[in-house]
């Protein structure tokens, strides 16, 4: 088939998927790295056909423009799987797809969030099909083969499969959508937001590399500083924090401590809470949650960050992960940013490094207000926390003021009594126990709080706001009669073990039913937010772009020029997209890294 007939056939809507190669393992799947060896297309199921791409970058480019015909025509539907990725693929080649999208992985994560959405096992899962492993065409480990060496032959059947069997589960997972009555969450808020995180991804974040070096060199020092110490006190050279075995002989047989939890396997538990639990009672136990916070920065951040800065672009270019996620949130990985700590100093240190992409242009960052407990307010219609929030008051002192029994002027903005309010409104609104609410609330305060103490807290808190009661109970029931609980835009999350006779599984699914409509909410309202940003950004014709997307944050580089503009278009966006019961509000700051801008 000649490709003007190719292009002709494929003027009504198709299906496509995108073969790459590097020059270096792994450069296969980095998008300013790889270069496309292939495309492939189908229209009509067990019928596909396969584009080899030239091998030389200027051949490669000028035949891939030939395409744009159809990718880039918004009126041609577009079908694939993980379509993120290979709408970067082709921005690489100069190409921007446009149209209407069906993601079958998106698809797939809507349906059955807790279930695996890899191409591969959905084929099987819903084609009866076994697929071509992609191990079994290039190998793996030290004997893998880049796609380039592969006969060309092989390669096509191979990608023909992968563009077939995504056309044939896009016509079963269809209709699964409209039968959950998600085809309009799908269509309105996921597929489009693709088009956004792919351009965030495209754009990636300026790191300051020689800032990452010094906090990791820092890092280092205080690690070897610590290590002497750990030997001294302990008595045992060579002492390491991070075995299981050696922190409980030195925690319960040679300190005589004792761990209040065991686990999966019967040895008492040496986790972190357990540790900060035991820390008042001897001097090596902070030292040791020292060393472990300083180790597992230096392993899942400095280290990735630094090895994560693209060579030519100088930026990282973190994948954000769509279908992750059970309650619809967006998480990150390649590297993953979303958990760098924000209250310590050295998560503030790594944040200083995330700069602008110049000095013409800023950071900001702009970040929801207690979204999760305005969602709740909403969902619960309780009169307290509605007057809370649409007269401005401090929420954590209005629960303060509401469990003590005091004005709300007695409440001290840093003190205890707040803390503690702050606490019960995060703990008590996710039904967390009397148990553990007294552990959260001794966290907190750094103060001993027994369960009863704890338990006094939630029956005030529920006789204040006895609409957050009121909603548990109809989450709950809602749960019970459908077997599902949702979110304020129609997202759903199966919770199959609310009715089960085993009463640790049915609370969890109780506690399912009543946290993911707030979660889940919170996130669609965060994503709805981005979409209509970027539109408007695009649209007004400013230069400003999303880099980052962290739970309730958006972080934007914008011109300085534009500043003036962009701020209020920010703050107007992203706190008119949804009307709730109570006004969202949004924290914007300016500055020249992200550490200034929150």
């Amino acid at each position: 088939m000649l490709l003007h007939e190719l292009l002709h056939k494929l003027r009504n809507g198709f299906c496509f998927d995108t073969e790459t190669a590097g020059d270096k393992p792994g450069d296969a799947l980095v998008i300013h790295s790889l270069a496309l060896v292939g495309i492939s297309f189908a229209v009509t199921p067990w019928e596909a056909y396969y584009l080899p791409v030239p091998q030389e970058p200027k051949a490669a480019a000028s035949f891939v423009q030939q395409l744009a015909v159809v990718f880039s025509n918004p009126t041609i539907p577009k079908i694939g799987h993980n379509l993120k990725y290979d709408i970067n693929v082709l921005r690489r080649y100069g190409v921007h797809v446009q149209g209407a999208l069906f993601d079958t992985m998106i698809a797939h994560y809507l349906c059955n969030p807790a279930g695996k959405h890899g191409l591969k096992s959905l084929s099987q899962e819903l084609l009866n099909y076994q697929q071509i492993e992609i191990t079994h065409l290039i190998g793996k480990g030290k004997y893998q083969r880049s796609m380039r060496d592969i006969p060309t032959r092989e390669v096509a059947v191979y990608a023909c499969e992968d563009a077939d069997q995504t056309l044939q589960l896009k016509n079963i997972l269809e209709p699964m959508l409209a039968q959950k009555k998600l085809t309009q969450l799908f269509q309105v808020i996921e597929c489009p937001l693709i088009y956004v995180l792919a351009d965030m991804e495209y754009t990636g974040i300026r790191v300051d590399a020689d800032l990452l070096g010094n906090v990791a060199a820092k890092v280092n020092e205080e690690l070897i500083t610590i290590s002497k110490q750990l030997d001294e006190l302990s008595g045992i050279a060579g002492f390491k924090p991070k075995s299981p075995a050696q922190l409980r002989g030195l925690l319960f047989i040679q300190l005589g401590l004792d761990s209040p939890t065991k686990t999966p396997t019967g040895n008492k538990s040496t986790g972190k809470k357990v540790l900060q639990k035991l820390q008042h009672h001897h001097p090596i136990i902070p030292l040791i949650l020292r060393y472990k916070e300083l180790s597992s920065l230096k392993s899942h951040f400095l280290a990735s960050l630094i090895a994560k800065i693209h060579p030519v672009t100088g930026r990282v270019h973190t994948s954000f992960r769509q279908a992750t996620v059970i309650t619809g949130r967006l998480s990150s990985s390649n590297p993953n940013l979303q958990n760098i700590p924000k209250a310590t100093k050295l998560g503030q240190e790594i944040r200083k490094a995330f700069v602008p992409r110049d000095d013409a242009h800023v950071l900001v960052a702009a970040d929801y207000s207690q979204i999760e407990l305005r969602v709740m307010a909403h969902f619960s219609q309780d009169p307290a926390l509605i007057d809370a929030f649409n007269n401005g008051i401090d929420i954590h002192i209005a629960t303060a003021s509401k469990i003590f029994g005091v004005p709300p002027e007695q409440i001290n903005s840093e003190g205890t009594q707040r803390r503690i309010a702050k606490t019960v409104n995060f703990g008590l609104n996710y039904m967390m126990s009397a148990a553990s609410l007294a552990e959260s609330i001794a966290l907190a305060t750094k103060t001993d709080v027994d369960v009863n103490k704890a338990k006094e807290y939630m029956d005030r808190y529920f006789e204040e706001f006895n609409g957050v009661a009121r909603y548990q109970k109809d989450a709950y029931f809602f749960a019970l009669e459908h077997g599902y609980s949702q979110t304020l835009f129609g997202r759903r999350r199966d919770v199959p073990d609310i009715n089960s006779s085993i009463s640790s599984k049915k609370n969890a699914a109780k506690r399912i039913a009543v946290n993911t409509p707030i979660q889940g909410s919170a996130a669609d309202i965060i994503k709805k937010a981005m979409l209509v940003l970027h539109q408007e950004l695009i649209r007004q014709g400013f230069m400003a772009k999303m880099v980052l997307q962290i739970h309730d944050e958006l972080v934007i580089d914008v011109p300085r020029s534009e500043l003036d503009q962009v701020v209020p278009l920010i703050r107007y966006v992203m706190e008119n997209v949804v009307k709730l019961d109570v006004p969202l509000v949004v924290d914007i700051g300016v500055g020249e890294n992200w550490l200034e801008a929150h």
